[in-house]
């Protein structure tokens, strides 16, 4: 029995996702864990807005609790083509993107950003070995109110 080149082509591609989908904006509360939330207040929230994702690239720009205005990720170059770009984590992400968010006037923040299925995005934000550490689940801004 012959199959389809099209019911082929299909069923490889059931596992993959157009990470395009995930431009917009979202929004999320820090993790009710206090181990996973160090140096936040228990109400801090994460605002981003994603221009573009790609398996290569996010251009997205996050609002961290303690800075007012938005701060451009900066995607570590090195990371994309690693394996921490394919890092695996609980719920298992289509990709995670490592870089940096640079305010002005303070600190940088280490951030890691996970877009999983469900349309979900988990970030975490870093600063330091112990002075801020915050996972915030994500939702999209209209789904969030």
């Amino acid at each position: 029995m012959r199959v389809p080149l099209l019911v082929i082509l299909l069923a490889l591609s059931a596992g993959c996702q157009d990470l395009r989908e995930y431009a917009g904006d979202w929004v999320g509360p820090v993790s009710a864990d206090p181990h996973l939330r160090q140096g936040f207040d228990p109400s801090a929230v994460v605002r981003t807005k994603i221009a573009l994702a790609t398996r290569e690239r996010l251009d997205a720009t996050l609002e961290v609790p303690g800075t007012s205005d938005p701060i451009p990720f900066e995607a570590i170059r090195g990371a994309q083509a690693d394996a921490l770009g394919e890092m695996r984590l609980d719920g298992e992400p289509l990709r995670s993107y490592v870089g940096f968010l640079r305010p002005g006037g303070i600190d940088p923040y280490l951030a890691v950003i996970s877009l999983f299925p469900e349309e979900r995005i988990v970030a975490r934000v870093i600063r330091g070995p112990d002075e801020l550490y915050g996972v915030f689940a994500l939702r999209r801004a209209h789904e969030a109110r």
